[in-house]
C-alpha cells in the first residue's frame, strides 16, 4: 500500500485533485486510447511533473463470454441460463440457510472452488445441465477470451473522455503547464477529438480572468470618483500615473522573496489600487488648495511636498507595518497569504519613494496641457483673424435700361 499527501488546492474545491491534467475527448475508444497514450508520454518528458497517470487506458484484464445463441438454442438454452450458471460458479449465489437451534442462521453459497476458475481453460470446462437432462460443457455453446477493458468509462460534454494527471513537483504549475501545453500543440489530432488542459491550470486561468476584470473595474471606478472630486478629467491622470510605480516594487519584492503571481498577490495588485493614489492625492489636492489661495504653480508644489511628506510617511509605514508578519508567514496558513503581504509593501515602499519626485513633474505636464487646451478656442480663434481672404471682384451684371419714346403728348 502507498500513501501520498496531496496539498489542498488554493483556488477553491476539495484537495486531492492533480495539479496539470489534460482532457482528451472524442467518440472511438481506441482512437481516445491512442491519443492519451501520446498525451502521458508528453507530460512525462516534461520537467518538474510526478505521478504520471495515462487515465487507466491499459485497463484490468477481464473475460468476455461469447454465447453461440444457435448453439444453445438447438440445447434448449437461454442466454439468461448460461449466465445464471457462469454467476454460480464465479460469484456464487445462495442456495438456502441454515438455522441451527438458538442462532439466526447462515446463508448456504454455493460456488466453484478457486483452483477450478484460475485459468480460462477452466471457465469453459464448467459443466451446465440442460433442459433436457444432459450435460454439457460451457465451452460448447459459447467462446471464452481474455481482453483488456477500462477500470472505467468518463464522459464529458457527452463525449467518452480520458484524463491525464501528474502531479508537480520543484517548478510550479504554470511553468509545467505552459510546456504541457506546448509539447500538446505539436500532436496530430483527428478531426471531432479535443485535447485541452483542466484541473488547477484551468480553474487558475479562470480565476486570473475575473481578477483582471475586477482589477480594470478598480481602475474605472478610481478615476471616476477622482473625476467628480477634482472636477477636472486630466488631474485624475495624476493620481493613475502612481499605478505602475507601484508595480514596479510589487514585481520587484515578490521576485526577491521567491513569491509567485497568483490568485493572493494578484489581489495585493488590487488592493494596490487604492492604497498608493492616496500619496499622489494628498499632494494634488493640497497644490490646488494652495493655487486656489493665490499661490503660483512652482511655489505650490514646492510649498506641498514638504508639507504633505509627514502625513505620506505616516499612512504609508502604518501599512507596511501592519502587513509585515503577514508577509514573514506567521501561523498556519502563512505561505499561502504571504505574497498579498509581499505585493503591498513592494508597491507602497516604491510608490512612496518615486511619488515625491514623478507626482510634480507629471502635475506640470498636465497642467500645461490643460491650459493649452484652454486655450485652443482663443488661439483658432485669433488665427482665423489673421487670415486673409482674397479681394473676389463682383460679377458685372447687366441692368436692363428703360428707353423712353413713343407718341408725342
Amino acid at each position: 500500500m502507498t500513501l501520498k499527501a496531496t496539498p489542498l488546492s488554493s483556488l477553491g474545491g476539495g484537495g486531492g485533485g492533480a495539479a496539470v491534467q489534460v482532457q482528451i475527448k472524442g467518440d472511438d475508444q481506441k482512437v481516445l486510447a491512442s491519443l492519451a497514450r501520446e498525451v502521458a508520454d508528453v507530460v512525462r518528458h516534461v520537467p518538474g511533473t510526478v505521478d504520471v497517470s495515462d487515465g487507466g487506458v491499459v485497463g484490468q484484464p477481464e473475460l468476455t463470454v461469447t454465447i453461440d445463441r444457435d448453439r444453445a438454442a438447438d440445447l434448449g438454452l437461454t442466454a439468461g441460463q448460461i449466465g445464471s450458471v457462469l454467476r454460480t460458479g464465479l460469484a456464487g449465489s445462495t442456495v438456502g440457510t441454515y438455522r441451527p437451534d438458538g442462532t439466526k442462521g447462515w446463508d448456504v453459497d454455493v460456488i466453484l472452488d478457486p483452483n477450478e476458475r484460475a485459468r480460462v481453460g477452466q471457465i469453459t470446462e464448467i459443466p451446465i445441465i440442460t433442459p433436457r437432462g444432459t450435460t454439457i460443457r460451457l465451452g460448447e455453446v459459447a467462446q471464452v477470451n481474455t481482453v483488456s477493458g477500462p477500470t472505467q468509462v468518463s464522459r464529458l460534454d457527452r463525449q467518452r473522455s480520458y484524463t491525464v494527471s501528474a502531479g508537480v513537483s520543484g517548478r510550479t504549475t504554470g511553468a509545467v503547464s505552459a510546456d504541457v501545453q506546448a509539447g500538446i500543440d505539436k500532436l496530430s489530432v483527428p478531426a471531432g477529438y479535443k485535447v485541452s488542459q483542466g484541473g488547477d491550470v484551468k480553474d487558475q486561468n479562470d480565476s486570473f480572468l475575473q481578477i483582471f476584470a475586477a482589477l480594470g473595474l478598480s481602475i474605472v471606478l478610481m478615476y471616476l470618483v477622482m473625476a467628480l472630486l477634482f472636477e477636472s478629467v486630466l488631474f485624475p491622470l495624476i493620481v493613475m500615473i502612481s499605478l505602475p510605480l507601484a508595480l514596479v516594487g510589487a514585481f520587484g519584492l515578490l521576485t526577491l522573496t521567491g513569491n509567485t503571481l497568483n490568485i493572493m498577490s494578484m489581489i495585493g495588485m488590487i488592493l494596490l489600487t487604492g492604497l498608493v493614489g492616496k500619496n499622489a492625492i494628498l499632494m494634488v489636492d493640497y497644490t490646488n488648495h494652495l493655487r486656489r489661495a493665490g499661490l503660483a504653480r512652482t511655489a505650490a508644489l514646492l510649498h506641498a511636498g514638504p508639507t504633505r511628506l509627514r502625513p505620506i510617511l505616516m499612512t504609508s509605514a502604518a501599512l507596511i507595518l501592519a502587513m509585515l508578519p503577514l508577509a514573514a508567514k506567521f501561523g498556519n496558513g502563512g505561505e499561502w497569504r504571504a505574497p498579498l503581504a509581499t505585493t503591498v509593501i513592494g508597491g507602497l515602499l516604491t510608490s512612496t519613494l518615486l511619488t515625491l519626485l514623478v507626482i510634480p513633474s507629471v502635475y506640470t505636464m498636465v497642467d500645461d496641457a490643460q491650459l493649452f487646451l484652454a486655450s485652443l478656442p482663443r488661439r483658432v480663434r485669433r488665427l482665423v483673424g489673421c487670415v486673409r481672404f482674397p479681394q473676389v471682384a463682383p460679377w458685372p451684371m447687366r441692368v436692363p435700361v428703360i428707353v423712353a419714346g413713343g407718341a408725342d403728348d
